[in-house]
């Protein structure tokens, strides 16, 4: 009797060690089919802008991933900063952009975060603007 309840138990442990490798083995295995998503650059500095100026700045990416990209949401701390963005999903190796603005009619120095949330495996993934905006040349 106890031999057998030693062979089951050593039947449980090899099962349950086999379950939490498969389990370890297809965490990894969906991580490499995860789309990735690669910024050229992460934080464009406008430096000095005058008030009124256009400020606009495309962040380009590329989905480095094994699978299709898709960005869901995108956010920004305030209205100032706006982002326009293509919503069609991104094949591998595919890239594409966001058109991000800043409202340069708010005087001084500034650095906004935009949030790009996506199936990603690197999401949320952040981008930054930053500048100093200041009183048109003629009104100084």
């Amino acid at each position: 009797m106890k031999k057998a309840i030693t062979i089951l138990t050593v039947i449980l442990v090899i099962l349950l060690g086999f379950t939490f490798r498969q389990s370890q083995a297809f965490a990894s295995l969906t991580n490499w089919f995860a789309p990735d998503m690669k910024f050229e650059v992460e934080i464009y500095d406008f430096d000095r802008l005058d008030s009124g100026d256009l400020a606009g700045y495309y962040f380009h990416y590329t989905n480095t991933g094994r699978s299709k990209l898709k960005i869901q949401d995108i956010s920004t701390a305030c209205g100032c900063t706006v982002v326009d963005w293509n919503s069609r999903p991104l094949s591998p190796g595919e890239s594409d952009s966001l058109y991000i603005t800043y409202d340069t009619n708010l005087l001084g120095y500034f650095t906004k975060e935009i949030v790009v949330n996506s199936n990603s495996s690197t999401s949320p993934d952040r981008i930054y603007i930053k500048g100093m905006v200041d009183r048109p040349k003629e009104l100084k």
